[in-house]
């Protein structure tokens, strides 16, 4: 089920041509399935950024240890430029040529 923040991700995926997962289950080395709101590819890191809208040390954590960005944040409702300026300070990791906007 979606989360509020994964669903606005999703609506800046759609506007945006992001590649969107939400919600997103990372499975550990150990094997372990820790959940996120919602996956941004392309964005933070190779992996991409992992997002959730409560603060988690150990979800950090496991993002971090398997390559990914992670950050905390509050749903909001869409806006193009807004989700742009977020996207920009993420900075674009993918192996392609970043978005048009970008």
């Amino acid at each position: 089920m979606k989360s509020r923040l994964g669903q606005c991700w999703i609506e800046a995926g759609e506007d945006l041509g992001l590649r969107v997962a939400a919600p997103f289950e990372l499975k550990t080395a150990a094997g372990q399935l820790v959940s996120f709101d919602a996956l941004v590819l392309g964005f933070a890191s190779t992996q991409g950024m992992l997002l959730m809208e409560q603060w988690d040390e150990a979800k950090a954590k496991a993002a971090t240890e398997n390559g990914y960005g992670y950050s905390c944040m509050d749903a909001f409702q869409y806006e193009r430029g807004s989700a742009i300026d977020v996207l920009r300070d993420w900075g674009w990791s993918g192996a392609e040529a970043p978005p048009a906007w970008l």
